[in-house]
Order: structure tokens, then sequence, then C-alpha cells
């Protein structure tokens, strides 16, 4: 075998084994909660979660949901569902079948707790691996007491609520509740210019 050849042999291996190193891009979680960011404690809000599974494998996951202290308040950095720490309430767990290189909006209403600093949680674990895939937080705030919420769905602004003590949330109708307990920390839902074609399931509809 001649010196070129194994040149040859040992470049082959090398690629083979770079190509098999190459990672996949993990999934990803994304979402919000409340209206707006705002929620009224002792009220349901709502939450949605986008999972995008970027990969080229079909997934099972496990999505799980619920509140907790806000990352300011974690021991680490990037929290389990396990090790959230100061976590109140009930997990909400939804079994999602991901196809490669596919979208899922879930929905969510969760009762929410009183006192500030609270977060809504949002875990994926892949079913297969039993790991967990990704995880996202979505921050929110408390309405204060005394003061009223309602929301406009659209992309128009209301203007001269904030003497009366209200507070206002623009609410775009793709991200209407599919729940209607989703409404009950609304004093009023306003339709502006929001796009009917824009609701994106029955469920939101029906909760309207």
């Amino acid at each position: 075998m001649t010196w070129m050849n194994v040149a040859s042999l040992l470049v082959s291996a090398l690629l083979s084994q770079a190509v098999g190193e190459v990672k996949e891009p993990p999934v990803r979680l994304t979402g919000a909660a409340g209206w707006s960011g705002r929620y009224v404690p002792g009220e349901f809000t709502p939450a949605w979660v986008d999972v995008d599974n970027p990969t080229s494998k079909d997934k099972e996951l496990l999505l799980e949901v619920c509140w907790a202290v806000s990352s300011s308040g974690q021991p680490v950095s990037e929290p389990t569902r396990d090790g959230l720490h100061g976590r109140t309430g009930p997990v909400h767990e939804l079994s999602l079948f991901m196809p490669a290189r596919a979208r899922k909006r879930a929905s969510f209403v969760l009762l929410a707790p009183g006192g500030d600093g609270l977060s809504v949680w949002a875990f994926a674990k892949d079913v297969e691996k039993d790991r967990a895939a990704a995880f996202a937080e979505l921050t929110l705030r408390p309405v204060a007491p005394g003061r009223r919420l309602v929301a406009g769905v659209g992309r128009a602004k209301l203007t001269g609520f904030d003497a009366l003590g209200i507070d206002l949330a623009a609410c775009p109708a793709d991200e209407l509740p599919e729940d209607w307990r989703g409404y009950a920390s609304l004093q009023a839902l306003i339709w502006l210019d929001g796009r009917g074609d824009e609701i994106r399931s029955q469920a939101q509809i029906d909760a309207l």
C-alpha cells in the first residue's frame, strides 16, 4: 500500500467521523402567558406554547407547564422540571407527537396564584430517551390590587382607560384562549381590528 492510499484512507475515516458527529438542532419552546404578560391573582389565565421539532426524526414529547418562582429566584440558569424552585399549583401535562420538522401550538389555562415574582414554566421531555428536551420561561406580572384588566383583539391601541383603573392588554386573534376559563380574569374583551381568519382553531371560537 502506497503512502497515497494510506492518506486517502485517513481522510475518508476523518470525514466519516466528522459527519457522524454533526448534531441536529434541539427541540425549541417559545410562548407567552397572561394577557400581554399580565394576570389577575386568583383567576385563570391563558398560556400558549409553540413546540418546534427541527430535527429529521419524529418525536414523542411530554409537555409540562406550571407556575414557579421566576428565573431571578432559581438556583441554576437552566432548571429542570423536577429541580424547579418554588413551584406552586398543579403541573399541566400534554402528550405531543411531533413529526420531523414540524411546529405545533399547545394552549393552556392555569389558575394564577397570589404573590409576585412568578413565571409560567414549560418543559418538554423526550419520551423515548426519557430525558429533558427543552424548556422555556414565560414571564408575566400581576395586575395591581384594585385595578381591572380589559383586552383588545387586534393591533389597534385603546387609550384613555388608565384613569379609570383599567389595565389594557392587546391580543392578536391567533393567541386567543382555547378554553373559556382563560377569559375569567377580564372585565371585558373588545374586538378591534382583529381578523377572523387569524383564528387558528374551532376551540378558540367555542371559547369565545
